[in-house]
């Protein structure tokens, strides 16, 4: 709660500035109230729409709500902002791989592995993928 006070402070102090309602936003998540961080989230996407972390915490925020369409489409603005950004790619994979959508999951995990090779995150993702996929057949 002081966090989110300090926030809101500063969103009084400088409405302008976008990255006080991606915290904002952030702290909402954090307490489970998804409706209001994107609220959020999506005020800082309208102060600085060429910006990708808003896009990525709707994402996450859509996923939370079982609103796989809508996260998808958020990750996707968020890697057309940034296409290094590879939390962005790691997130769109996953969601693409709740949808049994595993051959678009693997382009974006191999995507990520190339802007960050080693990433053992991705690695892991892409492994228990390919599991699956093998396991599959």
């Amino acid at each position: 709660d002081n966090a989110m006070g300090y926030y809101q402070t500063a969103i009084e102090t400088e409405p302008e500035y976008y990255g006080s309602y991606i915290y904002v936003g952030k702290v909402y998540m954090k307490k489970g109230m998804n409706n209001k961080a994107i609220e959020y989230f999506n005020l800082s996407v309208m102060l600085n729409p060429g910006f990708p972390e808003p896009y990525l915490m709707l994402g996450n925020a859509y996923i939370s709500g079982d609103r796989v369409d809508d996260a998808i489409s958020n990750f996707i603005k968020a890697i057309e902002a940034d296409p290094f950004f590879v939390d962005a790619h790691i997130a769109l994979g996953l969601a693409f791989s709740k949808t049994g959508a595993f051959l678009d999951a693997q382009k974006e995990f191999e995507t990520a592995l190339k802007l960050e090779p080693g990433n053992l995150e991705v690695l892991s993702y892409r492994n228990n993928l390919n599991d699956f996929l093998r396991q599959g057949q």
